[in-house]
Formats: C-alpha cells, structure tokens, sequence
C-alpha cells in the first residue's frame, strides 16, 4: 500500500499510456482494413504509376525520327498493316479466300468485298476508315514521296490504300495473309521472294504496300532477327532493296511513333 501512494502519479500515468496505447493500436487496425481506405490506397498509388507511365510519352525516340526523315527522301519499300477491322468475326479466312477467288475478274483480281453481302467480316469498320482518313491527312501535310502503290484483294488492304493515298496500282494475291490457302512454307516464301523482287522504288519516292500482319516473315530478309516484325494495325515496316536482296530496316509498331517523330511541340 505505502509502494502504491509513493508511486500513483507513476501508476495512474502509466496506466493512461497504456490505454491511449491500445486505443491507437486499435485505430490503425480498422483503418488498415476498412475497404474504403485500402480503396483509396489503392487508387493513390496505381494514379502515381500512370503518372509514371504516362511520362514516356514526353520522349522523343531517336531512332524513330531518324527513320521518320529519312522516308521524307524516298528510296524505300513502306509495309502498312490495314487499318482497323472487326475482330469478333469468326472464320475472317474463308471470307477473304470468297474475295480473292470466286469472282470473274480475273487473276488478281477481287471480288469488292464492300459491295458483298460479306462487307463486315473483312472491310474496314468505320473507325478504321477514320482511322485511315487520318494517317492519309498526316502523310499528305508531311509530303510522303509516294510512288507505286500494290495491295492484297482484301476489301480491309484496299481500302486501307484508298483512303489513305486515294488510289492503288496493284492488286496482287501473294499480299493475302497466310491461312487462306493450302501452301507450304516453301512455296510460299519462294512466291513472296518473287513478288518482292519484281517491285520497283521509283527514284526519291517510296513504294506503299498496304496488306495484313503475317505477311512480312523473317525467311524472306537478309538481316531476319534484326526487327520486330509484330507490327498493330496501321504499323508499318521500312524496307530497303539492293538488286534482289532485302533488307528490314526499322519498324513502327504503329502510325503513331511515326507521325509524332516529325511533329515538334
């Protein structure tokens, strides 16, 4: 008893602590799992990373403006993949296998998907038209040197080409994607190698191909683990030629990092 009076201001105060001690243990413990606050945590900290992310936008890739200038000059082979189509529709293959073969007009020839009852399984959907009437604008206030145009028979590939530069010269059915016929590997590149050669760049211009994303295979190139070639609609790939051999020389996944290399805020 005689402890406890010559010590209660100690005991009352330690007392006080210990409480004051749970009570905030017990506090943080229903902040830490109330939902509304680890919501807010949450939320706080994906913004900051989308902050982050978001900040590369602000840098300007070298290589892209240096190969964005350098098609200003012509002299190469620019590969675009077709602008936007559906791609919920089931079996697209028969469907550009029924636009590239039964038609009466003749060999190379399409049978204008657009017109057919067909149109929403391979042409482009109206965002791709936009699309395409965007990267068509861009490439004429940048003055793209174009020269020949060749496409695939695809109602998407064709219209890709039109849109964009208002014309086409070519079509040709080795542009079509692989999986619509029965051929093998060899064959297939040997054909692809041909097509390849027969193409001509007219001087300080660049020739367009418009076509679809496996057209364009390793096999086919001089340099074949150089590049990426998984390029997104409306992605390009930059070709060079040399007598008959061919050369990958860059890739833009898509239009965007093109364009933007030539545009200064």
């Amino acid at each position: 008893m005689n402890f406890f009076n010559r010590n209660k201001t100690f005991v009352y105060m330690s007392l006080i602590f210990s409480i004051l001690f749970i009570m905030i243990l017990n506090f943080g413990f229903n902040i830490f799992t109330n939902d509304a606050f680890k919501k807010f945590i949450k939320t706080k900290i994906n913004s900051e990373k989308k902050v982050k992310l978001s900040s590369s936008h602000f840098t300007g890739n070298l290589e892209d403006k240096k190969w964005a200038k350098k098609l200003l000059s012509g002299g190469y082979i620019i590969y675009i993949r077709h602008a936007k189509r559906r791609s919920d529709f089931p079996s697209t293959g028969i469907f550009d296998l029924l636009e590239a073969e039964i038609h009466e007009n003749g060999v190379n020839g399409t049978r204008y998907a657009e017109n057919d009852y067909f149109s929403t399984a391979v042409c482009l959907t109206d965002d791709g038209k936009i699309q395409a009437k965007g990267m068509g604008e861009l490439l004429k206030e940048i003055r793209l040197p174009v020269g020949k145009i060749f496409t695939s028979p695809s109602c998407r590939a064709r219209q890709t080409a039109e849109i964009m530069f208002g014309y086409y010269d070519k079509i040709d059915n080795n542009l079509l994607h692989t999986g619509v016929y029965s051929e093998t590997q060899k064959k297939r590149f040997n054909d692809l190698r041909d097509f390849f050669s027969s193409i001509d760049i007219e001087e300080n211009k660049n020739t367009i191909i418009t076509a679809h994303g496996n057209v364009i295979v390793p096999g086919l190139f001089e340099n074949p683990s150089q590049r990426n070639l998984r390029i997104r609609q409306a992605g390009m790939i930059i070709l060079s030629k040399n007598n008959n051999s061919l050369k990958i020389d860059y890739t833009f996944e898509k239009f965007d990092l093109f364009i933007r290399a030539l545009f200064e805020r």
